[in-house]
């Protein structure tokens, strides 16, 4: 869903890119995050290969251009989010791909 979201562009570098080297990229890397951040529209963005795996989330232009699409307030709201337990349940993630389901068709 992301992938088709963002229409192929990069959010960190801004090229356009296809195929398997277009990756859903997280602000808060996957790593260090909570549950509900990694499924989390707003912590996640298409991102380029060189970008997602050799810059490591180019975490610098990441931030800058969450401040600039989202605000300052956003971006401290997923940060205070990155510790955050959560356990799901199967019915949770079934719940979510069916949501996506629509949501992809939407797009």
């Amino acid at each position: 869903y992301i992938r088709q979201r963002d229409k192929n562009i990069c959010f960190t570098c801004r090229k356009y890119i296809e195929g398997s080297g277009y990756h859903a990229g997280h602000f808060i890397t996957q790593a260090v995050s909570s549950l509900p951040l990694r499924f989390s529209e707003l912590n996640t963005h298409g991102q380029c290969f060189r970008c997602n795996l050799h810059l490591s989330g180019n975490w610098p232009a990441y931030y800058e251009r969450m401040v600039a699409d989202y605000g300052q307030d956003v971006v401290n709201d997923l940060l205070s989010q990155r510790h955050k337990v959560v356990k799901w349940t199967p019915q949770d993630y079934e719940v979510m791909i069916e949501v996506y389901k629509v949501k992809l068709e939407a797009l």
